[in-house]
Parts: structure tokens; C-alpha cells; sequence
């Protein structure tokens, strides 16, 4: 057990709260017991915990929203590791000047874009988990979102990062927004040389607070709700979209006709989204387009591109004019997932978007024919080229997790190896994914990551549970 007699110091001066529950169980799966849980407020109490924990070799795992889905914010069952939430860290900084908006880590997204609205702007990050992820949470693991083919991802919103290392260090970082490949924006499978702190899940550091780019807001969305005569058809009305509407084109999603059904069937007061004929649709797109001017047309634009589509066989059934009613539906299949069965997630995207078709009707095919009690619910961000390639295991019958690893490599080894994409889009790596970590990173990678993790923590310390380098690496009370 290590010596904590320096962390309750620190802790008894400063008063900092700390709770038990909430802040040991993971939001999908993964509970442990932490030695500590602290909640420092600003900066200066989170220097002097990370000075501490660095001194006795005492593990960290710094932890935002809690809604991560790859077991990296939680505790291991040891009980020699300290669970550090960020949910009170700086809640006093909140300053805009023009598009930039210096802000706490502690705070929660809605939260910022609710004080945001009254100024007309807002931060464009679009999670499910919006009303739970802070600041530090969206940084660290480089949430995306529905919206992210329009507005980036956390990392294209974040212009500065101030950041505090093992030893207390605190540093001011410039980012470097630009740090996207283009074939592939949306990978958070390994750790970017570019922005190391950025997405890489607390594995070097602790967000104290950041700079963020803020727009604008749209006054005025609009919603519309495809089916494409077939796959080859998608990327079609895809750059039609864009060819039409340019930068005001804000989402383009994919959703089978799978997960529609279960968001009918497991979701009360909801109803099926294509009521006459919900088993004819093999798959559907949510495309959202949005205007700064009020004099813009937005419904008489979008009918005529919705109509042009229909007339040249590409759409075979559009839907227009109930934006709420198809993001409620885009916005439940995961908890209509969860409902159906046993969940098996993966979270994958391909270089080119153009590609994601091919890949989601292969790998459909291969998983039905070797895996018959798989239900196949893919849905995603078809303009990133990312999907959520999501199955359901029936309820009554044993998941093992050698079975469970098989599925998930089944749908990985073709993404990363033909499709030249990646295994983790969204969710990053943490301790569910690190098999696969092990598996598809190249030692070169991994090896730069060694190097990062000897520069801003030699003892290692960061979240422990956690190795974006090799797996023999030895950390300091890892068990």
C-alpha cells in the first residue's frame, strides 16, 4: 500500500470534496475501488495532488464526465489508485473575446452553450453525452459528434491547453488545430505527436482549463431524413448535398434500418420513423443543413435538392419537416441498442469516406455468415467516414469474452488492414481496447509514445490503466 500520508495533507488543508460512488463505476461497464477520490477547484489544488501522488508513486486517473465508453476514467480493483474529478475545476473561468472562449475544465458542455446562446454563439461539439462530458473530458479523448464534418472535432475547436504534468508542472500549450488528416479526421486510436494532451485520455497529463473557438449560431436548421436507392448511391447525394449547400451542410448520418426499428420498438412515445413500411428501409441518412441569414430559403433549397434526388432514382423516400422527431430517432439508437440484447460496440472508421459502404456491407456479410445470432445495427458519421458498427448478442445466450474479442476483431482487422482506417474513431484506446492497441499499432507508434511518456511522466503514474506504449513498460502501483 502506498505511503498517502503527504495526499491527506494536502487534502485536509484544502477542504477539497471528494464522494465515493458515483465516481468509481464507469458508464457502460467497469467498476473499481480507488484509493482516493478528490475534486480540486482550481489549478493550484490540482498541482499540489499531482506533486504528492508523483513523489509516493501513487496512480492517477483523472476523470470528466464519467461517460467515456472504453474504461479509461475508472479506478482498477486494487484500491492504490486516486480518481481525480474534474467535474469543480475552475467552474470561475468562463470569458469569451470574439470566436474564443476561455473556459474551466470543469464545465459542462450544455452548460457553456446555454450561457453561450444569449451571446448568439455556441460551442459545436454535438455528443449524446453533452449533459454529463466537461470541457477536460471533451479534450482529453477528442470527442467528435454528429457535427463534426461541418464544425471539426474538440481538437479543431481547441486553440490553447493549459495542462498539468505528473510532477505539477504547469504548462500553457498552443495547439495545433490544423493537425487533421483529411482522409481520415476522425482517429483516436493513438496518441497525436502534433497535440499529445489532446485525446490521449489523461495518459500524460490533466486539462486545468483550455481555449476554445466558438461560432456563431445558426438561426435556422432544417432536417431532412433519406433513403438511397442503394449503397453506391450514398456518396452520390452526399456530394450533391455538398455541391448545394457547401459549409452550411452541418450533419450528414447514416443509420440502418436495423437500429430505426429498435429505436421504434425499445423507445416509449416513440413510434417507428418510416411507420408504413419500417422493415422495406435497409438504411437511411439524416442530412442537416443550417443558415446564418434569416432571408435564406433554407425549405425551398433543400426541396429542390431533395426532388432533383428523387427524380434521378438516387432517393427512393425522403422525409421533411420534423428535425426534432429525426434527431430523437438518430439520438436513441444507442440506448434502443442497449435494450435489445447483449451490446458489442465498435467504433471504427475507413480512409475515404467514400469507402464507408463498402466496408459496413463487407463486414455485415462476413459476421452474418459467421456469427448467425448477430443482429448487425451499424450507424454513424458518414461524412467522416466513421460508423458506431454496433451488434446485438441475444440476452439468453453466454457472451464470453473470448467470443466477444473474436466479433470485435472481425470488424476491425478489415477497417484497419484493407481499409487503411482505424479501430477506435471516437472512444479512444483505454483498457477495453488496449488488445487492440497491442494488435494494429505499429511499433513506431508505439515507441514515439514511450518517448512522450518518459518526457512529462517518467514515473508513471498518469492513468496507469492506461499504455499507449508497450505492454511490458513498467508503472509505478500497477496491478
Amino acid at each position: 500500500m502506498p505511503d498517502i500520508k503527504c495526499l491527506d495533507e494536502v487534502l485536509q488543508k484544502m477542504k477539497v470534496p471528494y464522494e465515493e460512488t458515483v465516481y468509481q463505476k464507469g458508464y457502460r461497464y467497469g467498476e473499481g475501488t480507488a484509493l482516493r477520490l478528490v475534486r480540486p477547484k482550481n489549478t493550484q489544488q490540482l498541482s499540489e495532488i499531482l506533486q504528492c501522488c508523483n513523489a509516493e508513486g501513487i496512480g492517477v486517473v483523472p476523470q470528466g464526465g464519467n461517460s467515456g465508453l472504453v474504461g479509461s476514467s475508472t479506478a482498477d480493483n486494487s484500491g492504490k489508485q486516486v480518481v481525480i474529478g474534474t467535474d469543480l475545476l475552475n467552474k470561475d473561468i468562463f470569458q469569451r473575446d470574439g470566436d474564443s472562449l476561455k473556459v474551466g475544465a470543469g464545465f459542462i458542455l450544455d452548460t457553456v452553450n446555454q450561457r453561450l446562446e444569449n451571446e448568439g454563439m455556441f460551442l459545436p461539439i454535438d455528443i449524446g453525452a453533452s449533459g454529463s462530458a466537461n470541457i477536460g473530458g471533451l479534450i482529453s479523448t477528442n470527442a467528435a459528434g454528429s457535427r463534426a464534418a461541418r464544425y471539426g472535432n474538440t481538437k479543431a475547436r481547441t486553440s490553447e491547453i493549459t495542462v498539468v504534468t505528473a510532477n505539477g508542472e504547469v504548462k500553457q500549450i498552443k495547439t495545433d488545430m490544423r493537425a487533421v488528416d483529411p482522409e481520415l479526421p476522425q482517429d483516436n486510436s493513438k496518441i497525436d505527436p502534433n497535440n499529445p494532451f489532446i485525446g490521449s485520455q489523461g495518459y500524460l497529463g490533466v486539462i486545468a482549463d483550455a481555449v476554445m473557438v466558438v461560432e456563431e449560431k445558426p438561426i435556422r436548421y432544417e432536417t431532412v431524413v433519406l433513403v438511397p436507392k442503394d449503397n453506391e448511391s450514398i456518396s452520390l447525394i452526399r456530394r450533391e448535398l455538398q455541391n448545394d449547400f457547401g459549409e452550411a451542410l452541418t450533419a450528414f448520418e447514416g443509420m440502418s434500418g436495423e437500429a430505426l426499428r429498435l429505436v421504434g420498438k425499445n423507445i416509449q412515445n416513440t413510434g417507428y420513423l418510416f411507420a408504413d413500411e419500417p422493415q422495406k428501409v435497409d438504411y437511411a441518412l439524416l442530412a442537416e443543413v443550417a443558415t446564418k441569414d434569416e432571408n435564406e430559403d433554407l425549405d425551398a433549397i433543400l426541396y429542390a435538392t431533395l426532388e432533383r434526388l428523387t427524380d434521378s432514382k438516387d432517393v427512393t423516400t425522403g422525409l421533411m419537416g420534423n428535425s426534432y422527431l429525426y434527431w430523437h430517432h438518430r439520438h436513441h439508437i444507442s440506448e434502443a441498442i442497449k435494450l435489445e440484447g447483449q451490446v458489442i460496440a465498435t467504433d471504427i472508421a475507413v480512409r475515404g469516406a467514400d469507402n464507408l459502404s463498402a466496408f459496413r456491407l463487407e463486414a455485415s456479410e462476413k459476421l452474418k455468415k459467421d456469427f448467425p445470432d448477430l443482429m448487425i445495427v451499424p450507424f454513424g458519421h458518414e461524412a467522416l467516414g466513421a460508423m458506431h458498427f454496433n451488434m446485438v448478442y441475444p440476452k439468453e445466450k453466454e457472451l464470453s469474452p473470448a467470443l466477444k474479442k473474436e466479433i470485435q476483431a472481425a470488424v476491425y482487422e478489415p477497417a484497419v488492414v484493407k481499409y487503411k482506417g482505424t479501430f477506435s474513431a471516437e472512444h479512444g484506446v483505454g483498457p477495453h481496447n488496449a488488445w487492440a492497441y497491442d494488435r494494429f499499432t505499429p511499433d513506431e507508434v508505439k515507441k514515439q509514445a514511450e518517448i512522450l511518456k518518459q518526457k512529462f511522466d517518467p514515473n508513471g503514474i498518469m492513468n496507469p490503466n492506461l499504455n499507449y506504449g508497450f505492454r511490458n513498460r513498467k508503472g509505478l502501483n500497477v496491478t
